[in-house]
């Protein structure tokens, strides 16, 4: 693997969501900055981390999409639905 800040990669992080065993995955674009590995999750805006290596930078994305899903909404006169996509080429399905 090449060296240097212009590299980028995407990668699909899967994690454990809390309490249900559900996997899920996000895009994030991580890349090498300095002796610093840089990433943010593209689904999840407001995760993001740096760490010394790439292993730990995924670990810590892994650990901020955890976080960020564990805050409780807060909604008023409003209804919480959870919705299934399920991407099918360039077009995504949406189930309730």
């Amino acid at each position: 693997m090449q060296n240097g800040s212009q590299i980028e990669q995407y990668l699909y992080l899967i994690l454990n969501s809390l309490g249900g065993g559900t996997v899920m995955k996000f895009r994030a674009i991580i890349k090498k900055s300095g002796e610093w590995w840089i990433g943010w999750l593209i689904d999840l805006p407001g995760v993001n981390a740096q760490e010394k290596t790439r292993e730990e930078l995924i670990e810590s994305l892994k650990f901020g999409a955890e976080d960020m899903l564990s805050l409780p909404i807060e909604h008023e006169n409003g209804e919480l639905v959870f919705l299934d996509v399920e991407s099918i080429g360039k077009e995504a399905q949406v189930r309730m």
